[in-house]
């Protein structure tokens, strides 16, 4: 049994780190804003759009963190995002793959979330 979980769990790749960086950020940005708004339907969209980098950094959130993570798998199996369908709260959640993306999702939203 144990090592039937274990071979499941090994076989998961992070969508994050499968996809384009900038696809992966833009995912990001509009799943969890979206998610935002779900949550707190009054937040101003672009706040919105920064409510997963505060969390990520640790940082106060008007948004309850946990909440935000848990409805963005849900958001990832609509259309745009397919590629994001298998994604996890723990993939939301790695701190080394945020690290990794952290740059470019500032500057996409520098930018004001550009289109790829």
């Amino acid at each position: 049994m144990l090592l039937a979980i274990g071979l499941l769990c090994a076989c998961h790749k992070n969508p994050l780190t499968t996809n384009k960086e900038q696809h992966s950020t833009r995912f990001l940005i509009n799943a969890s804003a979206a998610a935002v708004h779900r949550l707190k339907p009054d937040m101003d969209a672009r706040a919105a759009q920064y409510v997963y980098l505060s969390c990520m950094k640790g940082k106060e959130s008007a948004i309850d963190c946990p909440a935000l993570y848990k409805m963005m798998p849900d958001l990832a199996k609509t259309a745009p995002f397919a590629a994001f369908k298998g994604i996890r709260v723990a993939d939301l959640t790695d701190e080394m793959v945020f690290e990794s993306l952290r740059e470019g999702y500032e500057e996409r939203l520098f930018y004001n979330n550009l289109e790829d």
